[in-house]
C-alpha cells in the first residue's frame, strides 16, 4: 500500500494551435499484494501486484489565449518482479535494503476514454527499510519508476500529446 506522485514529462504536442501545454500530477495510490522468494541473507526476490490509480492535469494554453483543462484518469495493473538486496543481514532488528526491476504497467480503461496506450513499461529502483516487530515487518520504501515507452494523451482528434510516466511512491509495505 504506498502513495504515488506521477509527474508526467509531456515531450511534444502535436496540436498545432497550441501555444504552451502545462500538466501537474495530482496524488495518486497503489495497493497490492507482494510474493517473496529467499536467496540467501542479502538477496530476494519480490513479485509485485499492484493496482494503481493515477490522475494528472493538462492545462493547454492555445494560440488565441483560451486555455482548457483535461483531466487524465487511469487505472493501471503494475507487475514488478523486483530483487531486493540486504547489504546487511535481513535478521537484524533494522535492515536497509535496495530494490530494482522492471515494471510492466497494462491500463484498465478503454483507449477511447483516456486516449493513452492500454500497455507501458518501467524500470523500478528504490531504497526502504525492513523494521522487525514481534508479530510482523513493517517496511516504508520509496521508489522511483521510470517510464521508458511513449504513452499519447489525446483528449480532442486533434490534440495529441506524448508522455512517459515517471512516478515516485512512498509504500508501507507489511510482511508476515
Amino acid at each position: 500500500m504506498g502513495v504515488t506522485q506521477s509527474p508526467v514529462n509531456s515531450t511534444k504536442t502535436d496540436g498545432i494551435n497550441i501555444n504552451k501545454l502545462t500538466n501537474k500530477s495530482l496524488t495518486s495510490f497503489v495497493v497490492g499484494p507482494e510474493m517473496n522468494y529467499t536467496f540467501s541473507n542479502k538477496f530476494q526476490l519480490n513479485n509485485v501486484l499492484n493496482l494503481a490509480f493515477h490522475e494528472n492535469k493538462f492545462n493547454y494554453e492555445f494560440i488565441n489565449n483560451t486555455n482548457t483543462t483535461y483531466y487524465l484518469r487511469n487505472v493501471s495493473v503494475e507487475l514488478s518482479p523486483q530483487l531486493k538486496f540486504n547489504p546487511l543481514s535481513t535478521k537484524l532488528k533494522n535492515s536497509p535494503y535496495i530494490v530494482f526491476g522492471p515494471n510492466y504497467r497494462v491500463f484498465l480503461a478503454e483507449q477511447n476514454s483516456t486516449g493513452i496506450k492500454q500497455q507501458n513499461f518501467a524500470f523500478n529502483f528504490g531504497i526502504g527499510l525492513d523494521r522487525r516487530t514481534e508479530f510482523f515487518i513493517f517496511a516504508p520504501e520509496i521508489k522511483y519508476t521510470l517510464g521508458l515507452m511513449e504513452s499519447v494523451f489525446s483528449p480532442e482528434p486533434s490534440i495529441n500529446t506524448t508522455f512517459k510516466l515517471h512516478t515516485i511512491s512512498l509504500l508501507f509495505n507489511f510482511r508476515g
